[in-house]
């Protein structure tokens, strides 16, 4: 049975019909006469399982007929590349270093390296004196039976004069009664070349100056 309804219409200033207007009890006998529409099932979602790797740009030009696996590749950004860069300009920078490390003298007075001591040797008139200089390049050793001055000099410095009074206490520096020179009676090892070979000549010297190398005669500043 259809609904009597008497509708009136809107028209705009063309003429033209643009809407309809119902009375309340005609839209109600319009709907119950309508057909309650069918529910649509939803659609089975079915999931398949797919093996993924991520692999880098190189390998995406490899092809193998015999791998089915479906790979995702994804391409750098232009800040991870700007990291790598980063990275690899930090890595030559630190590896440079390590070689200029590894060529670098490792002593304050000589242009060499130290591997293993070194013998020097130092001779005037007033002393006589063989040392080494040991592989950490400043410490240097001078060995028994090398002599030492007599004559203290007026400008030699106080630290160098103590260390003379402490080596005659110690018995490391004995008098030589019948030449009037100082022995050492035992090897001893000084802070640096410079103190070693001024306690020796009891006067200011510089090592790199004064110690001579025993296999090739070049001072120490040279060697």
């Amino acid at each position: 049975m259809k609904p009597k309804i008497d509708p009136l219409f809107l028209s705009n200033s063309k003429g033209e019909k643009i809407a309809v207007l119902l009375k309340l009890e005609e839209f109600e006998q319009i709907m119950e006469q309508l057909e309650p529409a069918e529910a649509v099932p939803e659609p089975k979602v079915t999931h398949k399982k797919v093996k993924v790797e991520v692999v880098s740009e190189k390998e995406k030009t490899k092809k193998s007929s015999k791998n089915t696996n479906t790979k995702l590749v994804f391409g750098k950004t232009e800040a991870e590349l700007e990291f790598e860069k980063s990275e690899a300009a930090m890595e030559l920078e630190k590896s440079e270093a390590e070689a200029e490390t590894k060529i670098k003298p490792n002593n304050f007075y000589t242009k060499s390296i130290i591997h293993e001591p070194v013998a020097f040797e130092m001779q005037d008139e007033f002393c006589s004196a063989k040392g080494v200089l040991l592989p950490d390049g400043r410490n240097f050793k001078v060995l028994r039976g090398s002599k030492a001055s007599g004559i203290v000099d007026k400008k030699l410095s106080d630290d160098i004069c103590y260390l003379r009074e402490e080596l005659k206490m110690l018995q490391v520096l004995v008098k030589d009664t019948a030449r009037g020179d100082m022995i050492f009676t035992r090897d001893y090892e000084f802070d640096n070349p410079t103190d070693a070979a001024s306690t020796i000549a009891a006067s200011p010297r510089d090592g790199g100056h004064y110690w001579i190398a025993s296999e090739n005669g070049k001072p120490m500043r040279q060697y």
